[in-house]
């Protein structure tokens, strides 16, 4: 698609440095128009066509909000608090949660827009503890956080508190919300600064080589070598990836 763009730019600017129309590459009738007359006809068209159908779309959306109907498809609303049916404010969540993210930039809340995310997991548990609803049995809300402010494409789904300690990982108490931090962000392509395991040689955010002395029990916490947790449980919660000096 790039290299389409590319060759269609080239193409128009050859045309244009020759004389001819940019579009067709004909010869233009009046030197006074960038365009020849066929292409001109065919813009003004295109421009006509397009304002009628955004002022019939336009006069369809104020009918729809006068009959008490949904102002994007026209549908029946549930809730009349709102303008919108449900589907359509999901649709804009959506968009909104994969597409926009809020944050601070020199004290003041801004949006930046147009963003291209991991997909909100299907689960609704948190990518760092797990979770997917909290002590009140409520569904947890999850939130992006990203590492590196000049590349918000590059984080995690997490839940709000896990969202709140990922600004000070390092004081985090718990190892395998750490350890899964390190883990999404090697994956997602960003450096995890540290030395390897003295042992294994595995990465900060890696797991660690079968046998190694220094993994951790994922339920005790203890080295997984000399841990009496059963074999089963262990297996079953997963294991902990290596994270420099987190002993």
């Amino acid at each position: 698609m790039k290299n389409e763009k590319e060759y269609l730019r080239k193409r128009r600017s050859n045309f244009k440095r020759q004389g001819l129309c940019p579009k067709c590459g004909k010869e233009r009738e009046d030197p006074k128009f960038v365009y020849c007359a066929h292409c001109r006809k065919v813009k003004r068209r295109y421009e006509r066509d397009k304002k009628v159908s955004r002022d019939s779309i336009r006069l369809k959306r104020a009918e729809w909000i006068q009959l008490g109907l949904c102002s994007r498809d026209g549908r029946e609303i549930e809730d009349k608090n709102y303008k919108q049916c449900e589907r359509c404010r999901k649709s804009s969540r959506d968009f909104h949660r994969l597409h926009n993210i809020g944050t601070v930039k020199n004290g003041k809340p801004i949006t930046i827009k147009h963003l291209n995310k991991q997909p909100y997991p299907t689960t609704g548990k948190c990518q760092l503890c797990g979770k997917d609803r909290n002590k009140k049995g409520e569904k947890l809300r999850l939130h992006w956080h990203h590492w590196d402010d000049n590349d918000p494409e590059r984080g995690v789904w997490c839940c709000a508190p896990c969202h709140t300690y990922a600004g000070m990982i390092d004081k985090h108490e718990d190892k395998r919300i750490k350890a899964n931090y390190f883990l999404w962000k090697r994956k997602m392509g960003t450096d995890v600064d540290g030395e390897p395991c003295i042992e294994c040689k595995a990465a900060s955010g890696e797991f660690h080589k079968l046998g190694c002395d220094w993994e951790m029990c994922s339920l005790c916490g203890d080295q997984l070598i000399i841990c009496d947790c059963p074999d089963e449980a262990v297996q079953e919660k997963g294991r902990i990836p290596y994270i420099d000096n987190y002993l």
